[in-house]
């Protein structure tokens, strides 16, 4: 039994770049949606299992959006930018991804761990905006700020 598979890059990999920003993307607006329908809060408070599987699968949807917006910052900035100063970068990167390698190599690790943390960065710039605006919602509604 490995003990060690639960911290292991391909485990963490969905909560950096799902997880974390669709909780931060959606936080503001749960709050908002309990306050304002009280059959939400009802059923929070009733259900709570059901309401964990239901903020559970809208977490991981906020995620996956937001990875996918991620994914087009990257091929719509970041490459052009890159190919711009240096111009193998999209050869070289193809060229890269096509590797067939058996055992994976330390260069390929780090790779994969610059990758999830570029796609959590990325994953993190729309979700913060979008967090930012359900703030503002929240704060003009209650006065928090």
């Amino acid at each position: 039994m490995d003990l060690t598979a639960p911290f292991k890059t391909e485990v963490l990999r969905p909560i950096t770049t799902w997880v974390i920003p669709g909780s931060i993307a959606i936080a503001p607006y749960v709050l908002v949606l309990t306050f304002h329908v009280p059959q939400v809060a009802e059923f929070f408070e009733n259900y709570p299992s059901a309401s964990a599987a239901v903020l559970t699968i809208c977490v991981l949807s906020a995620g996956l959006i937001l990875e996918n917006i991620g994914s087009s910052i990257e091929a719509s900035w970041w490459d052009p930018l890159l190919q711009r100063r240096y111009p193998n970068h999209l050869p070289d990167w193809n060229r890269y991804l096509k590797l067939r390698i058996k055992d994976e190599i330390v260069a390929q690790r780090y790779l994969k761990d610059h990758v999830t943390r570029m796609k959590f960065e990325l994953s993190m710039a729309p979700a913060l905006l979008i967090s930012w605006l359900g703030l503002l919602w929240v704060n003009s509604l209650y006065g928090i700020w």
